[in-house]
């Protein structure tokens, strides 16, 4: 009689849970860090997330990096530059596999760097981004949700709005 293996796909977490970066209190002040997916409207998302983030947070500055590539994560020059002069990180917005897989990674080198990092993807790369975080053994780091696609300019601004006041609790402590 032959033995037959089962493979779970799901993979094991073989590095123990790392921690998030301490939470700011406030973003009053704070420079917050936008890295645009550049697919879609994404860049008019998240540039109207950084004037948001500005009117209504009272963020200092929001610096904006657009990718150059969808499924890498941002040049390690440009990476570099926003963990120097920002507090928080906010990537997305993943609206296809690949692109939302490199936004996670994003994300987890801000938290590594020692600040909150959110990521924003479409609805239908949630369990893609979950399962990556989890790969990343950041069990713990949130994202926030957003219908998708993006749609038209104003149909993308809307958006950033109904994603502020998720992607400012998981920057701060007020966590939803």
């Amino acid at each position: 009689m032959s033995i037959i293996n089962v493979l779970d796909p799901r993979g094991e977490l073989l590095e123990k849970p790392k921690k998030l970066a301490p939470r700011v209190s406030s973003l009053k002040g704070k420079v917050v860090g936008l890295i645009s997916s550049g697919s879609g409207n994404s860049t008019e998302f998240m540039t109207r997330l950084g004037e948001l983030l500005v009117e209504k947070e009272g963020v200092a500055e929001a610096i904006m990096r657009i990718k150059v590539s969808l499924a890498l994560p941002l040049p390690e020059a440009q990476t570099t530059e926003l963990h120097r002069r920002c507090q928080a990180i906010i990537v997305g917005v993943g609206v296809g596999g690949s692109n939302a897989l490199s936004l996670v990674v994003d994300a987890v080198n801000a938290e590594m760097a020692g600040m909150p990092g959110v990521v924003i993807v479409g609805h239908e790369f949630e369990k893609l981004t979950k399962a990556k975080i989890r790969n990343m053994a950041f069990p713990t780091l949130d994202y926030v949700v957003v219908p998708s696609p993006m749609g038209t300019a104003e149909q993308a601004h809307d958006k950033a709005a109904t994603a502020l006041p998720d992607v400012v609790a998981i920057i701060t402590k007020g966590r939803r």
